[in-house]
């Protein structure tokens, strides 16, 4: 595993089991294939606080910031295909 992937990984351990699930979910399946934007993109949303991450991640909210709504909206289809 490419070391930037694997220090998203350690990075995306988080306080909520959701969102430990959903980011590092997303990684496993998908950090090979991304490009140094999308990997900083990722870096760049883990900035985000847990509560704020967790209100987009339950539909509570939209994130201010519209890549990183996308890509939250990403990796929820993403985890929920693959838990089909």
């Amino acid at each position: 595993m490419r070391p930037e992937v694997q220090k998203l990984l350690w990075r995306s351990r988080r306080g909520m089991l959701e969102l430990d699930t959903l980011f590092r979910g997303y990684l496993l399946r998908h950090g090979e294939q991304m490009d140094a934007q999308q990997l900083a993109e990722f870096e760049s949303l883990l900035e985000l606080q847990d509560q704020t991450l967790f209100d987009a991640y339950a539909g509570k909210c939209e994130l201010e910031n519209h890549s990183h709504q996308l890509l939250m909206q990403s990796m929820m289809s993403a985890q929920d295909s693959s838990t089909r």
